[in-house]
């Protein structure tokens, strides 16, 4: 099972439907990204595959490679962007909840600058429409 996979598994209880973890594939061929998938049995995981020609969410929220993370917090505000090996995701997606701020790696921008994001909280419509660019 794969970490994020687990994660949500051990957490379902105490998360609930508070968090989602979404898989935007950068992968050339759909059929690499469901059998991806399959294989790895990614049930609790949203995937969504972004050369599908029409998207261009993967140059929106900056992916050149993968793992490639962003967390956004209850207010809807990214609060980090960067490979998942600089942060505990676990640990940072509790604080997140109790309404903790992040510090450290990937939490500004290169300028020093607090990480940029929306400054209203996303509703469920506004996240279906942000989500239609996948």
């Amino acid at each position: 099972m794969a970490h994020n996979q687990k994660m949500l598994v051990d957490n379902k209880e105490k998360w609930g439907d508070k968090v989602r973890i979404i898989g935007l594939s950068i992968d050339t061929d759909k059929e690499k990204l469901v059998s991806h998938v399959k294989d790895k049995a990614w049930l609790d995981v949203e995937h969504y595959w972004s050369r599908n020609g029409t998207s261009t969410a993967d140059k929106d929220y900056g992916v050149a490679g993968v793992p490639h993370y962003l967390l956004v917090d209850t207010h809807g505000v990214v609060v980090f962007v960067g490979h998942p090996a600089n942060r505990k995701l676990e640990e940072d997606i509790n604080n997140l909840l109790a309404g903790e701020k992040l510090e450290g790696a990937g939490t500004v921008r290169a300028g020093g600058e607090a990480a940029q994001g929306a400054t209203e909280e996303i509703t469920d419509e506004k996240f279906a429409s942000l989500t239609t660019k996948f």
